[in-house]
């Protein structure tokens, strides 16, 4: 899980820049840098929201948002954006990276603090310490696995696209079965 989110995460920070230039919106770097913190706002705001509600358990919501992450992501997709929006597939693309971000740091957020209540105390700084190696090498690979995957692909976004959908798709198939304990309200 936490693999997944922090290569999702900041494998998207590193992407969505080379993105947004690539539909030809003129702005300067530092704007796009400027756009990547804002994008991140709203799913801040709504993982706040979701780790407050009482109703809803942490590993619900980290299958959640890890499904609405993959569905956003599918129309980042080259393939499926210019056959299936026609003259719209740019506006649209955007907007579904948009989401696609902001899904990503509610994953991120909500697995945060779920692996932070799991570990009992007597283990818990080993256990999240852990948690958090794996997460690095997952932040670490994102920009090697996109920089191999845009130049075998031509330039295409796709590759690395179907692996965070593939990966949040996996997360939120399976965290229900392999996550049993849920922490919340304990």
């Amino acid at each position: 899980a936490h693999f997944t989110k922090d290569f999702a995460v900041f494998g998207m920070n590193y992407v969505l820049p080379q993105y947004f230039h690539q539909l030809e919106n003129h702005f300067s770097t530092g704007s796009q840098l400027l756009l990547m913190s804002f994008i991140s706002l709203p799913g801040v705001a709504m993982a706040f929201a979701l780790t407050r509600l009482d109703f809803i358990g942490h590993i619900p919501c980290m299958r959640g948002a890890a499904a609405l992450a993959a569905f956003f992501s599918f129309g980042m997709l080259e393939l499926t954006s210019t056959h299936v929006w026609g003259d719209a597939s740019e506006h649209l693309g955007a907007f579904s990276a948009f989401l696609a971000k902001s899904m990503a740091m509610v994953y991120f957020i909500c697995t945060g603090v779920y692996t932070s209540e799991f570990f009992p105390p007597k283990f818990r700084n080993t256990g999240i310490g852990l948690c958090v190696a794996f997460g690095r090498c997952g932040s670490i690979s994102a920009p090697l696995i996109f920089e191999l995957s845009y130049s075998s692909a031509d330039g295409s976004f796709d590759v690395f696209v179907a692996i965070v959908m593939t990966s949040m798709l996996f997360i939120s198939a399976f965290a229900g079965r392999v996550l049993t304990v849920e922490t919340k309200g304990r």
